[in-house]
């Protein structure tokens, strides 16, 4: 009876835990993109006036793909609202448990880089710091936000414009144009990146120099992860 009695308690603390997910109480509107040791990546879609039911959530950076008016509401019935515009980058510490609503008249999209706490953990990844792509070519990369956690870098091409030789720890790219890039690594090696406008993919660390090939500018946000710092 003891030992039954543990076992429920159990199953249901971890249903509990997983009912504050919300990539797991709303998947219809919250979907995993993809999820690595670092971190997990969430696209949300909600329509004019759709409700995210309760959950909660980690440390995050969080890409705007579209406008945006967001109402959260809190168990406590203290409710606030926020907009961001298409492009826009936050950052968001960890949130306890409330509930969200599209407060716009307009559908919106936005991509969630949620940061792991095995982020912090992971070995550094020595990078040159003469290589680093906001000091290389500070015209077209700069850095949108940065703490403790992560460094956002915005990185924005006219038409085959290039950056010179540079340096990347592994990171999340969160496309805001269509894009097609011609990437030369340092021996030479030649690969052309495509994406579409709000796709998001994991990059491994890399040295290389890249040109728009495109005959239209192309932005992209980049989330590095701050375990590997520049040293």
């Amino acid at each position: 009876m003891h030992r039954g009695w543990l076992l429920t308690a159990g199953a249901c603390l971890a249903a509990s835990a997983l009912a504050q997910d919300l990539a797991k109480v709303d998947p219809n509107h919250a979907k995993v993109e993809f999820e690595n040791d670092q971190v997990r990546v969430v696209r949300e879609r909600y329509a004019p006036r759709e409700v995210a039911p309760t959950h909660e959530h980690p440390a995050r950076v969080s890409v705007w793909i579209t406008d945006g008016r967001v109402k959260v509401t809190y168990p406590d019935g203290k409710a606030e609202e926020s907009s961001w515009k298409a492009g826009q980058v936050t950052w968001g510490a960890p949130r306890g448990k409330h509930i969200g609503e599209n407060a716009g008249t307009k559908p919106f999209e936005t991509v969630v880089v949620e940061i792991k706490p095995a982020a912090a953990k992971r070995e550094s990844t020595k990078l040159d710091p003469a290589l680093d792509p906001a000091k290389v070519d500070a015209k077209h990369v700069r850095v949108e936000l940065e703490n403790d956690r992560v460094r956002v870098l915005r990185v924005r091409l006219g038409p085959h414009e290039k950056i010179p030789m540079h340096q990347h720890p592994a990171r999340v790219v969160v496309s805001l144009t269509d894009t097609e890039l011609k990437a030369t690594s340092a021996d030479g090696k030649q690969d052309t990146l495509r994406a579409k406008v709000g796709e998001a993919r994991w990059a491994a660390v890399a040295q290389h120099g890249v040109e728009n090939l495109r005959d239209t500018p192309v932005e992209s946000i980049e989330v590095e992860l701050k375990d590997a710092p520049r040293r």
